[in-house]
């Protein structure tokens, strides 16, 4: 196979990735107009002034619900797409992983974090961050035509968080993949070349390093689509 059909497989996997992604937005702008119309039914219910702590408890204990099960289904979703990965990144290189090979790779730490404790960091402090907000939003802190908009903007932040683990999750597991069963060849290091790629990746574009040196290199930082090829030179010759 040569570069560019490697190029093509690996935009592939970006795409499927990106895919996936719109099922777990989807959700999570239901839950955020759900939250938008708690919010409205807790003004209307309660007198803010004497009792905003009723409000608060009303809107919270609901959210809280709503977004740990958003959490769950996002952390299910990334992990699928994870082992999808492996398996096209088998079935293209004609790899034969086992499973507990794949479980290793997917379930190993990255700058001392797994995946899943990544999103539960996520998660905790986009939920954190709501409830902040549903508080200031019950005791009269923000205009009321400015709820919407605010609760939008964490939504959208905490979506753009999302997406970039999944990417780098993506990343950084077809990366290993590639590394352990390349272990002793030396590989190139390819970015993706786009309008956003970073100094670093654009730096990085075509250097050659030894598998083996090179296991905790990708992801670069969150959001990275770079990848290796083998440049087929034996360690030794």
């Amino acid at each position: 196979m040569n570069d560019k059909e490697i190029e093509k497989f690996m935009r592939g996997i970006y795409d499927k990735a990106y895919k996936k992604l719109e099922d777990t937005e989807s959700h999570a702008n239901f839950n955020k107009d759900e939250i938008l119309k708690l919010i409205g039914y807790a003004l209307i219910l309660f007198d803010i002034k004497k009792n905003y702590k009723k409000a608060e408890r009303f809107i919270a204990v609901s959210v809280v619900d709503m977004l740990n099960e958003e959490r769950d289904e996002f952390i299910e979703a990334l992990e699928t797409g994870l082992y999808e990965t492996l398996d096209e990144m088998c079935s293209f290189y004609d790899y034969k992983m086992p499973d507990n090979k794949k479980k290793e790779i997917i379930d190993k730490t990255f700058k001392g974090l797994t995946y899943k404790e990544r999103n539960k960091n996520n998660s905790t402090f986009f939920k954190n961050r709501l409830i902040k907000l549903i508080s200031e939003i019950c005791r009269g802190k923000v205009e009321t035509n400015q709820v919407k908009d605010k609760v939008e903007k964490e939504f959208k932040t905490h979506l753009f968080k999302e997406m970039r683990l999944y990417i780098s999750e993506v990343t950084r597991v077809a990366s290993l993949a590639f590394l352990i069963e390349n272990y002793n060849k030396k590989v190139q290091y390819n970015s993706v070349l786009e309008r956003n790629t970073c100094a670093d990746c654009r730096d990085l574009d075509g250097q050659i390093f030894y598998a083996r040196e090179a296991l905790d290199i990708l992801p670069m930082h969150s959001n990275c689509k770079c990848y290796w090829t083998s440049v087929n030179i034996d360690e030794g010759i």
